[in-house]
């Protein structure tokens, strides 16, 4: 393997190591050395604004990089030269202050990945970005003020996309996304009425799926995410992500076999989701905020057996005022159980103590006469906590208190 010189900037390191096949400098360092073919350039942090960095990026050796990483900088613009870095495979912009990219990125015919999330003020790609046949993840998410990327028409001839996040997919979009059958992960923001079906014909198509996240329009506000009962899902989904308004539990979630991970965010269900999701054999994680409306839930929310490799349960509701049992056997796997943002929440499952596996508790926060019941001192509800190692909790006395304190 021949060996690569990789340089790296921090706007808190001071010190400089070596390794076998990297070399890595401060940044001084880098501003100073300039005749080292670069292969590998990292600035990660909030540096000076990109003119006071020195004219590393503009310089000959900077033609050979394959990776440039530019997180969490404060660079408005990318300069010219970036369109002659041919050889470069991997293209870091997140969390920049990018309005546009140039032109000149589509000749970069050997990239595989931009990462462009929470980047600026970026709204849509330009047409030369359908040049980069070889790419294979195209990361993105929410910029300021908008939510999704719109992308060009011929995404849909980028075929060797694996990643593709963050996306509008309105205008056409969603019937051409149907050609990326190597995808691996999607994610898709403002998903609206008149292109579902499109969109789901698309999604059918890409069997190798392993993660899909859809969001609608205007989440935080109860935009309503709608959902097809006639959709199949891909057979090997892993992860599932359903941001919006939901009027009821998708009837072909309970045949998602493989799936490990799902999040219902802002669904606001009357019907209790986990009657089907408790069914699921591989389920570890699941994300329940602000997904179900109910002011209690008791054994049906996981009957004996039920979830039987959930190891992660997240729980948020402005709702919730009581959970009052569980069933000996429920969330036999169960390791951590975090209560957030549930501000009405007055008691905890009865049959929590027989959640052996337990080893984190979070409730974020708690009201203060619960925390007078939990306690190990003669608390009431101690009983069921006191076999979890790891018990953490803010007491909403605390958060007012602090919330007053940084007005």
């Amino acid at each position: 393997m021949k060996e690569g010189n990789f340089r790296t900037s921090s706007s808190s390191s001071d010190s400089s190591t070596s390794q076998p096949t990297r070399r890595v400098l401060t940044k001084s360092d880098l501003i100073e050395s300039e005749n080292l073919p670069l292969q590998s350039l990292f600035l990660i942090g909030n540096q000076k604004p990109f003119e006071e960095e020195g004219n590393f990026l503009k310089s000959s050796n900077s033609k050979f990089l394959r990776v440039l990483d530019l997180e969490n900088t404060k660079i408005q613009s990318l300069p010219d030269e970036v369109g002659d870095m041919i050889h470069l495979r991997y293209l870091g912009l997140k969390h920049t202050d990018l309005t546009e990219l140039p032109a000149g990125l589509g000749n970069l015919i050997d990239l595989q990945t931009l990462d462009i999330r929470w980047c600026g003020k970026i709204i849509a790609l330009p047409n030369e970005v359908l040049n980069l046949v070889r790419l294979r993840h195209l990361k993105m998410f929410k910029n300021e003020g908008m939510d999704g990327v719109n992308l060009q028409e011929g995404i849909g001839t980028l075929t060797n996309l694996l990643t593709l996040t963050g996306i509008n997919a309105s205008g056409g979009i969603a019937e051409e996304l149907g050609n990326l059958t190597q995808l691996r992960r999607l994610g898709v923001m403002r998903v609206a009425e008149e292109h579902i079906r499109e969109l789901f014909s698309s999604i059918m198509n890409m069997q190798n799926l392993l993660s899909l996240s859809l969001e609608a329009i205007h989440t935080f506000n109860q935009g309503k995410l709608v959902l097809l009962d006639s959709f199949s899902p891909p057979p090997f989904l892993r992860k599932l992500r359903l941001e919006g308004l939901l009027e009821k539990v998708p009837s072909w979630l309970g045949s998602m076999e493989s799936l490990i991970n799902i999040r219902l965010g802002f669904s606001h269900l009357s019907q209790n989701p986990t009657l089907v999701l408790q069914l699921l054999p591989n389920l570890k994680t699941l994300t329940l905020w602000h997904a179900y409306d109910a002011k209690q839930i008791g054994k049906e929310f996981c009957e004996a057996g039920g979830f039987p490799k959930l190891e992660v349960l997240i729980i948020a509701s402005h709702v919730l005022e009581e959970w009052t049992d569980l069933e000996e056997g429920a969330l036999p796997s169960l390791k951590c159980l975090n209560m957030h943002n549930c501000l009405k929440l007055r008691m905890l499952p009865e049959g929590l103590q027989f959640v052996t596996a337990l080893k984190q508790l979070h409730l974020l926060p708690l009201l203060d006469d619960h925390e007078e019941r939990l306690k190990p001192d003669g608390g009431q509800e101690n009983y069921k906590i006191r076999h979890i190692p790891h018990v953490s909790y803010i007491t909403m006395s605390t958060v007012r208190h602090h919330a007053m304190g940084s007005r």
